[in-house]
């Protein structure tokens, strides 16, 4: 399947929202990593790919203030 192209905003969307389910603690990271994929009908490895933007781009820092 190929990548969807996803803006920034939506981007840093799946970033936040990743961070916030993995921060609840209730599964592994593979499992949100896989739910996350689902919730947006992305793959895996997109989601991934956004983790590693973010944590490049220290998106996390926006995660904090915004929750």
């Amino acid at each position: 399947m190929r990548a969807k192209r996803l803006t920034i905003k939506e981007r840093k969307e799946i970033f936040q929202a990743l961070v916030l389910l993995q921060d609840q603690g209730l599964m592994s990271n593979s499992e949100s990593v896989h739910q996350i994929a689902q919730k947006f009908k992305i793959d895996d490895s997109q989601v991934e790919q956004i983790v590693e933007e973010g944590i490049d781009k220290d998106w996390l820092d926006e995660v904090v203030t915004a929750a």
